[in-house]
């Protein structure tokens, strides 16, 4: 779910094939706005357009909305099975599951495919105003203080957890 300003929207359920976004201005009731083809993880808002990420079934594509109402495809960069995804103030970037792969975009179209240090579940990525911080298996994690161009390999404390969620309070990250 993100706020853009006059709504929430959030890319919610649907078949394995399609996928709904909804909006509300209180996120007391919704509104189904459309079905987007293939299947999307997670929904960003840059200050100007909102982007649905792809959440791969071999689809590598997003879709970007002014206004939560109206959505055009995008093609992204070759990195499919997209987990997560967050905005840094300059581009969206999305991680990408089983895989060695990120994207980069300023608008939601188009995408840079971008290397991390090694393949993993890239379950999640946040940005703390300074750097971006992705998390995945087996206690990995990368940053890049670049916006995604290059990336930095690092180790959590405990190589055995699959680390799924990564958060910011614009100083520090917390994983879990």
């Amino acid at each position: 779910i993100v706020y853009d300003g006059t709504q929430l929207a959030a890319s919610v359920g649907g078949a394995v094939s399609t996928q709904n976004v909804a909006t509300s201005p209180t996120g007391t009731t919704w509104t189904i706005r459309t079905t987007l083809s293939g299947t999307y993880n997670d929904i960003t808002w840059n200050g100007t357009v909102l982007c649905c990420h792809n959440n791969g079934g071999g689809t590598d594509k997003s879709h970007t909305s002014p206004d939560g109402a109206t959505w055009t495809e995008r093609s992204n960069a070759g990195a499919a099975n997209g987990s997560k995804a967050c905005w840094t103030g300059v581009v969206f970037c999305q991680v990408a599951t089983g895989t060695a792969k990120c994207e980069t975009s300023p608008d939601g179209t188009p995408w840079t495919q971008r290397t991390l240090p090694s393949s993993s579940n890239w379950n999640d990525v946040s940005y703390n105003g300074t750097a971006l911080c992705t998390v995945g298996s087996e206690g990995k994690a990368a940053t890049s203080t670049n916006d995604g161009a290059t990336w930095t390999a690092r180790t959590l404390p405990n190589t055995l957890i699959n680390y799924s969620a990564i958060v910011s309070n614009h100083r520090v990250f917390g994983g879990f």
